[in-house]
């Protein structure tokens, strides 16, 4: 006998292989490879649009018929232009050598006139003149609104013409008074309509010529063709007295400042003459400084022969003196003939003593006398140096004052020429000032007579209005139709855009690729969503059998409609679980969900069919202590059940009750609601019905409450062989479900899928039940039923 190995317990990721972990972590889902991938296929992105088709709808109607009634219920627009030919301005005929900025093609000019014709106030002055501010409605049309609309539509052609009674309005730009007094109201009317005609101007030049188109939009045909006129008249015409106004303020200015020049340049010349006489300068030119420059030469000449003299008779001085008395010396540079004498006889006594000296001793009478005359002589030369020295330095002295009193002159005259320097550096700069002045003067007096010729020509010459503005016949505005149409395709869009948008926010698992991307886990089966005619036919193939009471719920369709695509559907079920476990079926099996209604119950009892229906010995548990509705789907008594054991009975067949139509699936209903359905469910009588149940039977079905809201769910995991995870497409969150797999996963508990609910018509899976299933058996119209599946 093989070895029981049921009651082991499920090994955990950590126990297993890192191959098996890592292929047990990320499941394929079980029908096709083009949900496996992150990218959506376009099926399913027209899924989304067909999802929510009628939020998009009415987003696209809604927006539309709003944009629709705003439409027709603007006025008609309608538009007149008058043609302006705005020309450089042309050279005046005096202005021969003056160079004129705007000749040629300026564009500079041309912008400046282009936005001086979109003034608002020049508006306003068109309003007033043509007396548009006395009559509140002016510039309201009556043909606006969607009743003259549909009397256009309907309407005959001369009806349509007539449109509403116009203002009279002035024509005459010039019988209006540019001054005219208004009231508050008027000026309040006036400045209002002007606004309005403003966001209605368009000035468009033509590209490549001199012309310029001035357009008028408005509500009243004749105001937008007498306003456009208007505004093209009054800016030439304000122009022109912009030229005149500014040509007399120039002439005006020009005649002040001429008289200013003239009464400058008389005191300055008077100025001129005055500094002169001040600085005794003669008046001829140049003549003051010649005679200027001679007395200063004399007198440095003096200054330098005094200086010269001064410097020989201290030289002589200082070569007598250095000379230490020696008589020769003093008198070869002296010119006096006595002392030339006197050294020509001392020289002769001492060479007569030189040759006595020879022949005798000093003792000798004649060497005394001659050294008693060399004496004398001696005495008599340093006794004329000693007067020569004294009639040097009188000399010194006398040239001295000499010296100092050039000196003195020189300077002196070197002061009165500064000053008159200064005087004639003044005068030449007043005299360049009175020369510049003069040029000034007969500039000013040039330009003040071409500001008379501008005042005598007036009007300007280079601007005209060449086409005035037509009554228009038919509106340019508002472009309803095609308004409407951009409303229709930006809601359609935004329609779309929401509806995508929706889905990105949207949590909710909605096939079998979230299940396979977002939880790692496979898609056992996908259920399609009951149709009405099956559910119809459901209802009646249960009222055939019970009378009266007809079931509504799909709790036994794989029972009652075995040929419906979700019986298919769970049979299907039943053979990714008969082969979710290798070597072996699994026989424990949990079905719950992580949040309630989403057909856990419904997927309990089907499995526990059609696996009843393949020959299997079922049993099926209501688990679900606190809200069981096992009882009532197969509609048996619940007043003993899965509590009363657990409470202490000690037999457990007799909690077992038969189906009628399939002996070999037995039900164990709830029982009585206990106060404590965790501490009953977990405990040691639990494990032992469990272990009892899998020696009798081949299967056995666990249904349990919602895993987020109870562990019940998780408790019962770890009693069973592994979890089918129930999903409600479209509904299920994934955030939940995944906390509901991690707390299962860290109790060691194993899950072998999830059960797809819920998939409706518009989906791509449903082609697998829905269309492939119905249009197989639509065909088979006259062979006999398929027997049941029993083999699998």
């Amino acid at each position: 006998m093989d070895k029981d190995e049921r009651l082991l317990p499920v090994p955990t990721s950590k126990d297993l292989p890192s191959s098996t972990r890592d292929s047990q972590s990320s499941y394929p889902p079980v029908y096709g490879d083009d949900f496996v991938g992150n990218r959506k296929s376009f099926v399913e992105y027209l899924n989304v649009v067909t999802k929510r088709l009628p939020l998009i709808l009415a987003m696209t109607i809604a927006v539309t018929a709003v944009t629709a009634f705003y439409m027709y219920r603007q006025p008609s627009v309608f538009q007149a232009t008058t043609r302006m030919v705005i020309e450089p301005r042309k050279p005046k005929v005096q202005q021969r050598d003056a160079i004129n900025i705007n000749l040629g093609n300026d564009p500079q000019y041309l912008n400046t006139q282009l936005q001086l014709l979109q003034n608002q106030e020049l508006l306003r002055s068109a309003v007033v003149r043509l007396g548009l501010h006395k009559d509140p409605n002016a510039l309201v049309n009556d043909d606006a609104g969607i009743i003259p609309f549909f009397k256009k539509l309907f309407g005959s052609k001369k009806d349509v013409d007539s449109g509403g009674v116009l203002p009279e309005i002035n024509s005459d730009i010039d019988s209006a008074s540019q001054d005219v007094q208004l009231s508050a109201e008027e000026r309040q009317r006036a400045d209002s309509y002007a606004a309005i005609l403003r966001s209605g101007l368009t000035v468009e030049p033509v590209d490549r010529t001199s012309i310029v188109n001035v357009s008028i939009k408005s509500t009243n045909p004749e105001v937008a063709a007498k306003v456009a006129d208007s505004v093209a008249e009054l800016f030439i015409q304000r122009n022109a007295e912009q030229e005149v106004q500014g040509a007399q303020k120039a002439f005006e200015q020009l005649t002040k400042s001429i008289e200013d020049l003239k009464a400058t340049i008389v005191l300055q010349e008077q100025e001129f003459i005055k500094q002169m006489e001040s600085a005794q300068l003669p008046i001829t030119p140049g003549k003051g400084s010649d005679l200027l420059a001679q007395r200063m030469q004399a007198y440095s000449a003096a200054w330098i022969n005094a200086q010269e003299e001064r410097r020989k008779l201290e030289v002589r001085l200082n070569s007598i003196i250095g000379a230490k008395g020696d008589g020769r010396s003093v008198r070869e540079g002296d010119d006096d003939k006595a002392s030339q004498d006197l050294s020509v006889r001392l020289q002769e006594a001492q060479s007569q003593l030189a040759d006595l000296r020879v022949k005798y001793t000093d003792e000798n009478e004649k060497i005394k006398q001659l050294i008693a005359k060399i004496e004398s002589l001696k005495k008599s030369e340093s006794d004329s140096v000693v007067s020569l020295i004294a009639a040097l330095r009188s000399q010194i002295t006398a040239a001295l004052k000499r010296e100092g009193e050039a000196r003195e002159a020189y300077f002196s005259e070197v002061g009165k020429a500064n000053v008159q320097g200064q005087a004639e550096t003044r005068l030449t700069t007043l005299k360049r000032e009175i020369e510049t002045n003069r040029g000034l003067l007969d500039t000013y007096t040039q330009r003040q007579k071409e500001q008379e010729l501008a005042i005598a020509s007036g009007r300007p010459d280079n601007m005209r209005i060449d086409a005035a503005a037509i009554r228009p016949s038919a509106p340019v505005g508002p472009m309803r139709n095609r308004n409407i149409l951009v409303a229709l395709l930006l809601s359609f869009g935004a329609g779309i855009g929401l509806a995508f948008l929706l889905d990105y926010l949207d949590d909710s698992i909605k096939t079998s690729d979230d299940a396979g991307r977002h939880l790692g886990l496979p898609t056992l089966a996908l259920i399609p969503k009951y149709g009405l005619g099956e559910k119809k036919r459901l209802r009646l193939g249960r009222g055939a059998k019970q009378g009266d009471e007809a079931v509504s719920d799909l709790s036994l369709v794989s029972l009652t409609d075995t040929r419906s695509a979700t019986a298919e559907a769970y049979r299907h079920l039943r053979t990714s679980l008969l082969f979710s476990s290798a070597g072996r079926a699994p026989q424990a099996i949990l079905v719950t969900s992580s949040q309630p209604s989403e057909g856990k119950t419904t997927t309990a009892i089907n499995t526990a069919i059609t696996l009843a229906q393949s020959g299997a010995e079922v049993v099926i548990i209501d688990c679900d202590l606190r809200r069981p509705r096992l009882h009532s789907r197969f509609e048996l008594s619940n007043e003993t059940g899965l509590t009363n054991y657990l409470s202490g009975d000690d037999n457990p067949e007799a909690l077992l009750q038969e189906h009628s139509e399939l002996q070999n699936l037995k039900i164990i209903t709830c029982g009585p609601i206990p106060p404590n359905p965790t501490e009953l469910l977990g405990s040691e009588e639990m494990r032992n019905l469990l272990q009892f149940l899998r020696e009798n039977f081949d299967h056995v079905i666990v249904d349990s409450p919602p895993a987020i809201s109870f562990t019940d769910a998780a408790i019962l995991s770890t009693m069973v062989d592994g979890v089918v995870l129930v999903a409600m497409a479209g509904k299920s969150s994934l955030q939940l479900m995944k906390k509901f797999k991690q707390r299962l996963s860290a109790i060691g508990a194993r899950i072998y899928g999830v059960v797809l609910n819920g998939i409706t018509s518009d989906s791509v899976e449903y082609g697998y039940y829905g269309y492939g299933y119905n249009q197989y058996y639509a065909h088979q119209t006259e062979e006999p039923d398929p027997p049941d599946d029993n083999q699998l």
